[in-house]
């Protein structure tokens, strides 16, 4: 697969990449034949592809942009009173991970 003129994915890493993508679909409980999964294979690849190359790196890249959502939406509710409102249907995309809608738990 071509990235970009001169960079070819070779078979390791594209093996490598979708270990991550199948890892991050199970635990945060996403179909992998969906838009969600569609734009979290989009997102590793793009992470992958400005260098964050490690299968243990683009996990915890992962993870970490999860539990930031988390906390976010947990700060959120705390001002607003619930999980759902005008509020964050304004600013959702700002929270939404690319694999994981707002309100999923991981």
């Amino acid at each position: 697969m071509m990235l970009y003129p001169g960079r070819f994915l070779e078979e390791n890493e594209i093996g490598m990449l979708a270990r991550v993508f199948q890892t991050v679909c199970k635990e945060g409980g996403i179909l992998p034949v969906s838009q969600q999964g569609e734009r979290l294979a989009a997102h590793l690849l793009k992470l992958f592809m400005n260098g964050l190359t490690g299968e243990h790196e683009l996990l915890e890249a992962e993870r970490n942009w999860a539990r930031g959502r988390e906390k976010l939406l947990q700060v959120s509710a705390i001002y607003s009173g619930t999980r759902k409102g005008p509020h964050l249907e304004h600013n959702q995309h700002l929270m939404e991970s690319p694999g994981i809608p707002i309100g999923e738990n991981i």
